[in-house]
């Protein structure tokens, strides 16, 4: 396995090891929360693409200076701030 795949793989756990579990669990094609599994489809030296296959994933309601926000876990992958634009 190439370099950049390892750290990249290795990034994703990292993400994993700090998540929050308390959010809702919101199911996908699991009812129980199950590992995100995570290919490397391409890389090189300026981008790589990398493709989840998500069971499911935690939603978390937070406060961000833009207001209302959802923080978005998912057990095996990372962390993403949803932030509903107004109209």
């Amino acid at each position: 396995m190439r370099l950049i795949h390892k750290l990249l793989l290795f990034t994703l756990c990292l993400f994993t090891a700090n998540m929050s579990w308390a959010g809702s669990w919101k199911a996908v094609n699991s009812d129980k929360p199950a590992a995100t599994k995570a290919v490397v489809l391409s890389s090189d030296i300026q981008s790589s693409t990398v493709q989840l296959q998500l069971q499911g994933y935690f939603l978390e309601p937070v406060m961000t200076p833009s207001g209302k926000s959802w923080k978005v876990t998912s057990p095996g992958g990372g962390s993403w701030i949803l932030t509903q634009r107004s109209g």
